[in-house]
């Protein structure tokens, strides 16, 4: 995608980060990072959760983005193969290198680090862990409870159409793969008409807007959970909470300028995924234990049907596991 036409000539283009070959590609990449990297060390001192104008614009963004991927998804999956035509069967749109029934250790670790990483770090508030009354605590299940099926369902239904269509020959983002649409099939040599275009640009451009909006929010949210960590007297001062947010917003931009392949960065950055995962069904079995030795019983007023231990340690065996798989999906992948 041609961002600065102007910039070295305009005979360049971009698309995959992980495949970049031309050294204005490599250049273009770091000015734009550089770009949100300032948004983002600024914006982190505005809480955009609570901005509600701009929250909305973004969250429209996003919902947007999912809508419109879908759509066209399914409606491509149902009309059009994908590049090479004469790999395709009649009337069957699913890549022939979808592989249904095969098993391979490395694919199965990408998988589960994507699956923590989309439903764990696409979502956060700038707020701690802090005990919650009683009478909230109903609400508060319900609708966390709520928002993360949905979430989900919504994950699901473009992730399996989506594999099923582009399979292997897919870039790590899946909307880059709209670069060469034409309305009628994949053509990279084919010049696009102005509709397929114009959409190809807006799920192109959408990611990197509501993208802006998510860096400040988790770097806030990280930068507030460590300063409960800094002892009272440090806490409010003007000077450390300055230096935290920012340390939570520029080592992450300029790691992310050397390791910009997403598949990488998914892999490598889900093995937190599995921490974040596994720490509730943890400190449930600690409290679990603490309840015992005070009150004789494990349970108490706050259990709920979650609480349960096979649940808890059904939980604790998926994710280790899944953590494992990660880990040598990445190792393999050097190799």
């Amino acid at each position: 995608m041609t961002f600065l036409p102007s910039f070295k000539g305009d005979k360049w283009q971009c698309s995959d980060p992980c495949s970049y070959t031309i050294q204005a590609c490599s250049d273009s990449y770091w000015i734009w990072l550089s770009i949100a990297g300032v948004f983002s060390c600024v914006m982190i001192f505005f809480n955009l959760s609570e901005q509600k104008v701009l929250q909305s614009i973004f969250t429209y963004c996003r919902f947007a983005l999912l809508g419109i991927t879908c759509v066209l998804i399914i409606y491509c999956l149902s009309t059009q193969p994908y590049l090479d035509k004469s790999m395709y069967k009649e009337g069957n749109f699913v890549n022939p290198h979808t592989v249904f029934w095969g098993f391979d250790l490395k694919a199965i670790g990408s998988l589960f680090s994507s699956i923590t990483f989309s439903q764990v770090y696409h979502h956060s508030l700038p707020s701690i862990f802090q005990p919650t009354e009683k009478k909230f605590q109903g609400k508060l299940n319900i609708s966390i409870m709520s928002s993360s099926i949905f979430l989900a369902l919504i994950t699901a239904i473009i992730a399996i159409p989506g594999a099923l269509y582009f399979a292997n020959d897919a870039s790590d983002l899946i909307t880059l793969n709209f670069n060469t649409w034409t309305g009628k099939g994949f053509d990279p040599t084919a010049k696009q008409p102005v509709f397929p275009q114009i959409i190809s640009y807006v799920i192109r451009l959408l990611p990197p807007i509501y993208v802006l909006s998510s860096i400040p929010i988790n770097g806030l949210t990280m930068s507030v959970n460590v300063q409960q960590m800094i002892p009272d007297q440090h806490r409010e001062k003007k000077w450390v909470q300055i230096t935290l947010n920012l340390l939570c917003i520029i080592p992450p931009i300029l790691l992310a300028g050397f390791s910009r392949c997403l598949g990488v960065i998914i892999e490598f950055t889900g093995l937190m995924g599995y921490i974040i995962m596994l720490a509730p069904a943890v400190v449930l079995l600690k409290a679990k234990s603490m309840c015992k030795a005070e009150f004789g019983d494990t349970k108490s007023q706050f259990e709920i049907i979650t609480s349960k231990q096979p649940i808890i340690w059904g939980v604790i065996g998926f994710n280790l596991v899944g953590f494992v798989l990660t880990v040598y999906s990445l190792i393999a992948g050097f190799f």
